[in-house]
């Protein structure tokens, strides 16, 4: 059967879709993800654009995530702009793939309680990591289902210098 042998390489523009090119194409991506913390019981929603330029084993491009959420008395915000590359394992329209790039991320983390109170942010360059399928990639839209993990070089500051976030305790006795 023909589509059993059918890859990105290896097709002419006449046995498929105008779109589809041995050259690769730059493409724009929309999605959406989740957002979680280690260590913090929270969880919430982000949306992501970016442009992509995909050859048949390789895909580079820039995106911006931003996202945000909470959980009990947390909450967190997130906005990254990356770059970064991926390599996939097959050529054929649906391929697993490895990447990773770098980020500039913003990050906030803040407890909303009266009394003790955490609040801390920053922005800091951070490498990201990613394991992923694709699938249609034959198509002009694509599905990517995936799993990344952003490792900032920096923690947070706590600008309220007398709670621990990890232990949820004043390191300071009120003296009232």
């Amino acid at each position: 059967k023909t589509e059993d042998t059918q890859r990105l390489d290896n097709l002419v523009r006449e046995d498929t879709r105008p779109l589809v090119n041995k050259a690769g194409e730059t493409t724009p991506v929309l999605g959406v993800f989740g957002l979680s913390v280690p260590g913090y019981a929270l969880a919430g929603p982000g949306l992501s654009g970016g442009i992509h330029h995909v050859m048949p084993r390789y895909s580079v491009g820039g995106d911006l995530r931003i996202g945000g959420g909470g959980g009990g008395d947390w909450s967190a915000s997130y906005v990254a702009a990356s770059v970064g590359g991926r390599y996939f394992l097959s050529d054929s329209a649906t391929s697993a793939f490895v990447g990773g790039g770098a980020s500039l991320l913003y990050l906030g983390l803040g407890r909303e309680r009266s009394s003790p109170e955490f609040d801390g942010s920053r922005t800091m360059f951070a490498p990201y990591a990613e394991l992923g399928v694709q699938l249609f990639r034959l198509n002009r839209a694509r599905l990517t289902a995936n799993v990344r993990v952003d490792v900032p070089f920096q923690s947070l500051p706590n600008e309220h210098r007398d709670y621990d976030p990890m232990t949820g305790r004043s390191t300071t006795r009120d003296e009232s």
